[in-house]
C-alpha cells in the first residue's frame, strides 16, 4: 500500500497527522536529508515545506524517487 509523508517544520505540518500523514520534523538541513533517506519504499507522495525542498537539492531528482509536492508559502 502507498503512503503520504510530509517533511519540514512541525508549525507548517502539524495539521497532516489529522490526516494519517507520516509526519517527519525536520527544522534544519541534516534533519531533512534524514528524513528523506528514511522515507519507505511504499511512500509515494512527500509534501515538502519551501525550505524542506531548498535542503534537498537535487534529492528528489532521484530515480525510484515519490512524488513531492512543495507547500505554498
Amino acid at each position: 500500500m502507498t503512503t503520504v509523508a510530509a517533511i519540514g517544520e512541525r508549525a507548517a505540518l502539524q495539521g497532516f497527522l489529522l490526516a494519517g500523514v507520516r509526519v517527519l520534523t525536520a527544522e534544519n538541513t541534516g534533519d531533512v536529508i534524514d528524513a528523506w533517506d528514511a522515507l519507505s519504499p511504499q511512500t509515494g507522495i512527500v509534501i515538502l515545506t519551501i525550505k524542506a525542498r531548498a535542503a534537498l537539492g537535487t534529492r528528489t531528482a532521484s530515480l525510484p524517487a515519490p512524488l513531492t509536492v512543495v507547500l505554498p508559502s
